[in-house]
C-alpha cells in the first residue's frame, strides 16, 4: 500500500522565516508535514543528531551591506538532485516559501553531473530497512511529479530557468502525467550460489517488513517462463521487483525540482565556495561556526567573467555530490590561498570514483524487454532503453502490481549496460576541484568519455562475456553505439550515505556518499536533510539516524582497496556506532 496523504499545512507560531530563534506572534510561519501511513507518517520518536548545532549555533545573520555580500538563511551546495530535492523540501516546510535558501551550482549545464550521467535506476531491493523505505518515497514521489512539480500548469509552458541548458547525451520532453520518464520495468537480480541464495531470502524479508511487498522471489523455471530469453541452468533464485522499480529521466527530475524551487523563491546561482569565514567555539573538539561563506559567481556563461561575493550563512548543506570532499575541505579554508586553517580531523571518506556505461543495440532482441537485470558472479548490469512504455490496467489488479514486461509494442533492441571496476583498479578520480574551477567547459580534468582501456578492461572482457552467458541466443551479436562516464559520491568505509552535521564545522550538513544510489534516494535524502534543518536536528518522517557521520569517525582504518579493516575491540573503537553495509548478492 502506498501513501495517499496530502500536504497538510498547520499554522504555528514558529520560528524565524531565516533563523532559528523563537519570533513573535506576528512571525508565523507555515510547516508542511508529510502524513501517510508508517513508515512515512511522522511518528513520536524522533532521534536528535549526534552532533546538533541547533543548541548553540542558530543566529540571524546580518543584513547585507553591498551588492557582493548578500544573506542566505540556508546555502546548499551543490544544485542536483539532492541539493534542488533539499531547497523543494524545506520550502514546503516553510508554507511554500523558498526566501533565505540559495543553491549554488558550478555547472549550470549539468553536462558533467554525475547524476545526467547515471543510468537512472531506482530499486527497493536493499538489504537495510532505511534504504527500502527512502525507496519508497522515492519512487511515490516519482509517480507525483506531475502533481508535487508542476501543479496544474501547461505542460507545454517552460518556465524553468533560462540559463538551464543540458549537453548530456539525451534531454527529453515532458510527457503525459509522467514529466520525468518513470518507466516501472523492475529490477531483476539472480544468485548463482548457496550463499547468494540464503542472502536473497533474508533480503527480501527485510523487504517485504519495510512494505516493499512488490518484491517476488523466482525459480529457476518460473525465471524461464517469465523471461524466456533468460539463462538459467546456473542459477539457484531469482528477486524480480513487479512495481516500484524500474529507470527514469534525471535530467527531468532535476529540471522539476528546479522549476518549483525557482517558484517557491529558491535562488540559483552558478558558482563555486572558495573560502569561508568561521567563529570558533571553546570545545574539546574544536568547534567552528561557519558565519561566511565566500563564492566566486559566474555572471555571464558566455565569457565566464566571475565575481566574488560574500553570503552570511545560518546553515551550509554539503550536497556536492563526487566533490563533498573537496568541498567540505574548502569549508574549513580561509580562501584558496590559505595555508594558515588547521586541516579538518575527520574529513569525510568520500571519494569520486569513475563508472561507465555503454548503450548497444541488438537486432535479434527486439521483441522483448529486459528489467534491470543485475549478473551474478561479475555485477554486470544491463537493462532495455528507448521506446519501453509501461502498460497498466485500470481494471486488474495483478496488472497494476505487475506494471513491467507487459509493454505498448515491442522491445526496441537497445540497452544500457555497465559494470563497477574490480576493487584493484577502482581508483579515485584526480579531480582537482580549486583548479577546475577556472577551467573552461572544454578544459576540465575530467573525460565523460570512456577511454580505449575502459572499452577494453570493462565492455570487452567483463560486460559483453557476462551479456552473452546470459542470453547466448540474443547477445552474441551486439553493436555498442554511445558511451559516456560519470562519478560515483564513493564512501570507502560502507558505501551508504551520510545525513549529518559535521562534528567540527558544526552548522555544515552533509548529504554525501551514497555510492550509486543517491539519484534514486534524493527525494528522500532531501526530505530527511530539510527535517534536521527545520526540527531542530530531529527527523520527522523516517528515522535515517543509521547514516550518522559519527560511525566515520572512528580510527582511520580503511585497507588498501577501500575496505574497513576488523576493529581492536578496545574501549576506544566501542564508542563508535556501527559501519552499515548492502549485502552484495553473488
Amino acid at each position: 500500500m502506498t501513501f495517499t496523504a496530502a500536504y497538510r499545512i498547520l499554522s504555528n507560531t514558529m520560528k524565524g522565516a531565516r533563523g532559528m530563534a523563537p519570533t513573535t506572534q506576528h512571525q508565523q510561519q507555515r510547516q508542511c508535514l508529510y502524513l501517510g501511513h508508517d513508515p512515512f507518517s511522522i511518528g513520536a520518536a524522533t532521534k536528535s543528531r549526534p552532533f546538533s548545532p541547533f543548541a548553540t549555533a542558530s543566529f540571524s545573520s546580518s543584513t547585507a551591506a553591498s551588492p557582493f555580500t548578500k544573506t542566505a538563511n540556508v546555502l546548499i551546495v551543490g544544485g542536483g538532485p539532492i541539493g534542488c530535492s533539499t531547497a523543494y523540501h524545506l520550502a514546503k516546510m516553510r508554507g511554500d516559501d523558498g526566501r533565505g535558501i540559495v543553491v549554488v551550482e558550478k555547472d549550470a549545464t549539468y553536462a558533467h553531473a554525475s547524476a545526467t550521467l547515471s543510468a537512472g535506476g531506482i530499486r527497493q531491493q536493499f538489504s537495510l530497512k532505511q534504504n527500502v523505505q527512502m525507496s519508497q518515497y522515492s519512487i511515490d514521489f516519482l509517480r507525483r511529479a506531475q502533481e508535487l512539480l508542476y501543479d496544474d500548469e501547461d505542460n507545454d509552458k517552460d518556465t524553468a530557468d533560462e540559463t538551464m541548458t543540458l549537453a548530456a547525451p539525451q534531454q527529453h520532453q515532458k510527457k503525459d502525467n509522467n514529466p520525468v520518464q518513470l518507466e516501472e520495468h523492475g529490477y531483476l537480480f539472480l544468485a548463482s550460489t548457496e550463499t547468494g541464495r540464503q542472502l536473497m531470502v533474508q533480503n527480501h524479508e527485510t523487504q517485504h517488513r519495510a512494505g516493499a511487498t512488490d518484491i517476488y522471489l523466482m525459480s529457476p523455471s518460473e525465471l524461464s517462463e517469465k523471461f524466456p530469453w533468460l539463462y538459467t541452468d546456473d542459477i539457484l533464485l531469482g528477486s524480480f521487483g513487479r512495481a516500484g522499480e524500474g529507470w527514469f529521466d534525471p535530467w527531468s527530475l532535476i529540471q522539476g525540482l528546479r522549476h518549483k524551487c525557482l517558484k517557491m523563491g529558491v535562488q540559483f546561482v552558478t558558482g563555486s565556495p572558495v573560502g569561508t569565514t568561521r567563529e570558533s567555539r571553546a570545545t574539546a573538539r574544536h568547534e567552528q561556526i561557519i558565519r561566511q561563506v565566500h563564492i566566486e559567481e559566474t555572471n555571464n556563461a558566455k565569457t565566464k567573467a566571475k565575481v566574488m561575493k560574500t553570503y552570511h550563512v545560518d546553515h551550509v548543506v554539503n550536497a556536492a555530490g563526487a566533490h563533498c570532499r573537496a568541498v567540505l575541505n574548502t569549508l574549513a579554508m580561509n580562501g584558496s590561498n590559505d595555508t594558515s586553517s588547521t586541516p579538518l580531523e575527520y574529513p569525510i571518506p568520500v571519494y569520486p570514483r569513475k563508472r561507465c556505461i555503454f548503450s548497444f543495440h541488438c537486432p535479434k532482441a527486439e521483441g522483448w524487454i529486459a528489467p534491470l537485470t543485475v549478473c551474478p558472479t561479475t555485477g554486470v548490469y544491463f537493462r532495455s532503453t528507448q521506446g519501453a512504455t509501461v502498460f497498466r490496467s485500470n481494471n486488474n489488479k495483478d496488472d497494476k502490481a505487475a506494471a513491467v514486461s507487459k509493454a505498448k509494442g515491442s522491445g526496441s533492441g537497445h540497452f544500457l549496460a555497465g559494470v563497477s571496476p574490480p576493487a584493484d583498479q577502482d581508483c579515485n578520480v584526480d579531480f582537482d576541484y580549486s583548479r577546475n574551477n577556472n577551467c573552461s567547459s572544454n578544459d576540465t580534468l575530467f573525460s565523460t568519455t570512456p577511454s580505449a582501456q575502459d572499452y577494453e578492461t570493462l565492455f570487452e572482457d567483463v560486460i559483453w562475456p557476462s551479456l552473452y552467458e546470459r542470453a547466448p541466443d540474443y547477445f552474441g551479436e551486439i553493436k555498442v553505439q554511445n558511451s559516456w562516464c560519470g562519478m560515483y559520491e564513493y564512501n570507502i568505509l560502507d558505501q551508504n550515505g551520510i545525513i549529518d552535521f559535521h562534528p567540527e564545522l558544526t552548522n555544515v550538513l552533509m548529504v554525501n556518499g551514497f555510492s550509486g544510489h543517491g539519484l534514486q534516494h534524493s527525494p528522500a535524502s532531501g526530505r530527511a536533510a530539510a527535517e534536521l534543518l527545520q526540527y531542530n536536528g530531529k527527523f520527522q518522517s523516517l528515522d535515517l539516524s543509521l547514516f550518522n557521520f559519527a560511525r566515520l569517525c572512528r580510527e582511520k582504518h580503511q585497507s588498501r582497496a577501500g575496505v574497513p579493516a576488523h576493529d581492536s575491540g578496545g574501549a576506544a573503537q566501542s564508542q563508535w556506532p556501527p559501519l552499515v553495509f548492502e549485502q552484495a548478492i553473488v
